[in-house]
């Protein structure tokens, strides 16, 4: 069964199983807690991860399509809760990739519209990055 919890921000799924047993393993959680905290939804993380747990996180974050986010959660991280400096140096990378493909898209996107304008058009942006 399948129930939509709405916050302020998002809604947020959550699988209910058998009254009092979880079903999100520990990692999710720890991803989850990345995600709030990159969202200003939270402002601490307890977890403490070993290099090994960092590394699958790094994978859902990528299966997800939130490179990005996550990495401005960890980012927030004190130093000593933050991954191992490689895949540190690595998910930095990517974000920093992220962030110049977004900020041509913004650019493009802004061209577009003031054309559209220039040519007594509304544009409409239907979906955002």
């Amino acid at each position: 069964m399948m129930e939509i919890i709405a916050t302020n921000s998002a809604s947020i799924s959550k699988e209910v199983c058998n009254p009092g047993h979880s079903s999100v393993r520990p990692l999710d959680e720890a991803f989850f807690a990345i995600l709030r905290l990159a969202l200003g939804a939270a402002q601490d993380f307890l977890f403490d991860l070993d290099a090994s747990q960092w590394s699958a996180l790094y994978s859902m974050a990528k299966q997800q399509s939130l490179m990005g986010v996550a990495y401005d959660g960890i980012s927030m991280l004190p130093k000593e809760k933050r991954p191992p400096k490689e895949l540190m140096l690595q998910w930095s990378c990517v974000a920093e990739s992220i962030r110049g493909v977004n900020w041509k898209m913004n650019r493009e996107a802004a061209r577009i519209t003031q054309l559209f304008e220039e040519h007594g058009r509304r544009g409409v942006i239907l979906k955002g990055q």
